[in-house]
């Protein structure tokens, strides 16, 4: 869909596997969906900055051409 998960346990799942099969603890998706959690855990507003960044990583790995697309 076009919103993120709500589920802070299928965000942390998320969060695992970027862990595991991406670049650990400075992979982009793995940063994100930590920031995301942390986000639906104490309901305060999560980092934009650390979001486009995801969304320029998902760009650089190939997921879509163009960034907008993501939005």
């Amino acid at each position: 869909g076009e919103q993120p998960p709500t589920n802070p346990l299928v965000v942390l799942k998320a969060a695992r596997w970027w862990y595991i099969h991406g670049k650990g603890g400075t992979d982009p998706a793995f940063q994100w969906a930590i920031e995301w959690a942390r986000h639906l855990a104490t309901d305060t507003p999560s980092d934009v900055e650390r979001f486009d960044e995801f969304l320029e990583y998902l760009v650089s790995v190939g997921f879509t051409d163009e960034r907008h697309e993501l939005r």
